[in-house]
């Protein structure tokens, strides 16, 4: 196919449902024998551009070599551009994109036999969350905050680690002046609360779960965290711990944590207990 251009059309998906308006299709390809080579693929829709172009070869194992470009420019939804490049075979296929606009992120994946006895391992850097997606989010973030993210898995069982590092390092917001206290009046400290965290903090979280039966366990380390994550904090924790194991109908779990705040002691509180998705049971608190 030398060049193949389809202007301004609708596809309709289902009866009474709402036509997918596509402004252009552009296809460039040429085979031979049992190999395609995709030249280009262009389609353009009003909120949403996608563009590839690489080689098939449409016998065993469906060898291929892509490249994408993907935009997204939806309103009220984040802005995003995801390019790369898809290779390997139904057998295996390695995922290396790049994410950039309102999330920049870098993944790095592997696919295992797909249509088969499916099998994945992934990577994903994220590097830096845009104000557009934080306003979403509905919570201030720090600004430096980035995270890594690795998994591997199966159809039977699956793991996954996560660590997030932020810089909690943020001044609190000044006081309004009618909110200061009176001259010659001590304040409480504690009351106050405590002041914003110095060092950045971080957090790492590591899980499996056996999908027969769907049981799991969790383990959560953090160092030097607060709530609300910017300005004046709520909640301050220097170092703590996190542990979860059993089922959605029988778990346990275990958290030691330095805590202090408003109205809260503080020192290192330790909490045991068990639960199922009806209650939550406390043995030991303290």
């Amino acid at each position: 196919l030398d060049r193949v251009v389809v202007n301004n059309f609708q596809v309709i998906t289902a009866p009474g449902a709402e036509p997918l308006v596509v402004n252009q299709l552009l296809l460039r390809a040429k085979a031979e024998g049992s190999d395609i080579e995709l030249e280009t693929l262009e389609v353009a829709l009003p909120d949403i551009g996608l563009e590839t172009a690489g080689q098939v070869q449409v016998s065993g194992d469906y060898p291929l070599s892509l490249r994408n470009d993907f935009n997204l420019r939806m309103a009220d939804v984040p802005k995003l551009r995801l390019n790369g490049t898809v290779s390997g075979s139904l057998r295996q296929l390695e995922l290396k994109q790049t994410l950039a606009g309102d999330l920049d992120a870098v993944l790095d994946a592997d696919v295992r036999d797909p249509l088969d006895k499916l099998g994945w391992r992934t990577h994903l850097v994220l590097t830096r969350i845009g104000p557009e997606l934080v306003a979403m989010a509905g919570i201030a973030l720090p600004p430096g905050l980035n995270a890594e993210i690795s998994g591997n898995g199966d159809l039977q069982k699956a793991d996954a680690t996560v660590q997030v590092n932020l810089d909690s390092r943020v001044a609190a917001p000044a006081e309004p002046a009618d909110a200061m206290e009176p001259a010659g009046q001590v304040s409480n400290a504690n009351e106050a609360g405590p002041a914003p965290r110095s060092s950045p903090g971080s957090l790492k979280l590591s899980g499996s779960v056996v999908f027969d039966g769907l049981s799991f366990g969790a383990k959560g380390q953090w160092q030097s965290l607060q709530w609300p994550l910017v300005g004046t904090p709520q909640v301050v924790t220097e170092s703590g711990g996190l542990e979860v194991t059993g089922s959605a109908d029988d778990y346990r779990f275990s958290l030691d944590a330095d805590i202090a705040g408003p109205g809260i002691p503080p020192g290192t509180w330790s909490m045991r207990g068990n639960g199922s998705t009806e209650q939550v049971h406390l043995s030991n608190l303290q």
